[in-house]
């Protein structure tokens, strides 16, 4: 109950006699309380463009299968080592691609009173040959780190399960193995919050573009857009329409704590199959399984002229920009995780 105060005296009876009498094993969980409100914005003030640039330089280079498969194992061994270091449940899913053996990586911060409900947090981390891949998708692998640097050190009443996703650049394949192998039997997960290029931002007129039709598919949006000159100072949010109330906790909290953080959203129909452009990254896959996911991103090709080549690199991209991505996503992840 609640008000009560410290003493010695005090006990806890649990009758138990209307359970079966043949019951071979129990276990039990105190779950305890002080009741105190946690101050969010203290937390998402605890984000740092400092880590951000540090968590980058240490995994920006080739990351691919066949281009450069050192460098992809290093980026598994070094997220797998962050995750133990902050006391996650870390795990691998073994899957195999084109004869080769993949990777996922997954950490789990189990909730103190109902763990079976989690938020996701991911990013994929493999790249494309001949790419550095700084804003894709470092910017993604450095975002969920210091999302978990700052939320390991809190307790939540549900579970956080953080994600670096392999494969994604052929064909979303380690995030469809996950939806389809993965999930533990007891999780039931209320929201997924997907990384995908998150570090590329100009004010400059002209350098935000649209996917053909997106105009007529999404006529607010595009005129959001067009009302700041096709500038790319946004974070676009991709949900479908399964994962409104989603949108609705990330716009909310992205309001209230990062009011700095311009945000676009729009919802597609079913699993997003009229508009293929906004499938393009693992929170599809979630899609495809019935759950709601956000891509949170700053509009890929259709804004960093860098995508995909070697000048995809840290010095082109603003760190202010994803820190407040960090920052509303972290918001986010708090209050749906209590």
């Amino acid at each position: 109950g609640e008000a009560i105060s410290p003493s010695d005296n005090l006990s806890l009876v649990w009758d138990y006699s209307d359970l079966s009498a043949n019951i071979s094993g129990t276990q039990i969980r105190l779950y305890a309380s002080d009741s105190q409100a946690i101050d969010i914005d203290e937390m998402v003030g605890q984000v740092s463009e400092e880590e951000l640039l540090s968590f980058l330089e240490d995994i920006v280079g080739e990351r691919h299968y066949t281009a450069a498969p050192v460098q992809l194992q290093a980026t598994r061994t070094y997220l797998s080592e962050a995750f133990t270091a902050a006391g996650l449940q870390t795990e691998f899913q073994d899957f195999t691609f084109d004869n080769t053996p993949m990777q996922n990586v997954l950490g789990r911060k189990p909730g103190a009173k109902a763990e079976e409900v989690t938020i996701i947090i991911d990013g994929h981390f493999d790249g494309v040959p001949g790419s550095p891949g700084a804003d894709d998708n470092g910017s993604a692998v450095a975002g969920v780190l210091e999302a978990l640097r700052i939320l390991s050190q809190y307790q939540f009443e549900h579970s956080i399960r953080f994600i670096g996703f392999d494969a994604e650049e052929l064909g979303l394949i380690g995030s469809n193995n996950y939806t389809l192998n993965g999930i533990a039997s007891y999780e039931d997960i209320l929201g997924v919050l997907n990384f995908e290029m998150i570090g590329y931002y100009s004010d400059e007129p002209g350098t935000q573009t649209l996917p053909l039709g997106f105009d007529v598919l999404f006529p607010a949006a595009a005129q959001a857009v067009a009302d700041e000159d096709f500038r790319g100072n946004f974070l676009f949010i991709v949900g479908n329409v399964d994962s409104n109330p989603l949108i609705s906790s990330y716009l909310n909290a992205a309001e209230t704590y990062v009011p700095d953080l311009r945000v676009i959203s729009s919802a597609v129909p079913g699993t997003g199959t009229i508009a293929p452009d906004l499938r393009r990254s693992d929170h599809s896959s979630f899609w495809d399984a019935g759950i709601e996911a956000l891509m949170l991103t700053d509009a890929a090709n259709f804004r960093n002229p860098n995508y995909h080549t070697p000048d995809d690199v840290i010095e082109t991209l603003d760190f202010e920009f994803m820190s407040n991505v960090v920052k509303a996503t972290i918001a986010t992840a708090a209050e749906l995780a209590v």
